[in-house]
């Protein structure tokens, strides 16, 4: 059964050029056409793609999976179907709650998942976590 695509070439479009109106001049179409593809394309499938603010676009794993295929990224695909992650986890913490708690999990997790790199944000700033693309944010 062949589906309708223009959904999914709008959510390539968006990610690409990074904003939804970047990808309504490219596609030639306006901007609430394209989120409106995007919005059935998430509905259809069943996930949220991307997080959206008034701002900023981001993918979410779903979106990162979705588009890694779309675009070819097949090696990455496999290791998550297989359930091997892989890439960056940004993780926010006081440095205190780090060097505590954190960092005996962190040794254990790091053998458990080798080709997952942690990026430690050690800050007592409480951190909009969407905008500065944050995995996990640890506060007390």
């Amino acid at each position: 059964m062949l589906r309708d695509m223009s959904g999914t070439l709008a959510f390539v479009e968006v990610v690409e050029r990074g904003s939804f109106t970047a990808a309504a001049e490219s596609l030639r179409t306006s901007k609430a056409r394209i989120s409106k593809k995007v919005q059935d394309l998430e509905q259809r499938l069943g996930v949220k793609l991307l997080h959206r603010t008034t701002r900023n676009i981001r993918l979410t794993e779903a979106g990162s999976i979705y588009f890694a295929r779309l675009t070819g990224d097949a090696e990455s695909a496999v290791e998550q179907v297989h359930g091997r992650p892989s890439g960056w986890l940004r993780v926010a913490a006081p440095r205190w709650l780090v060097t505590k708690a954190l960092a005996p999990l962190m040794v254990g997790f790091r053998e458990a998942y080798p080709k997952v790199k942690l990026q430690l944000l050690l800050d007592h700033d409480v951190k909009n976590i969407v905008h500065e693309d944050i995995d996990v944010a640890c506060r007390l």
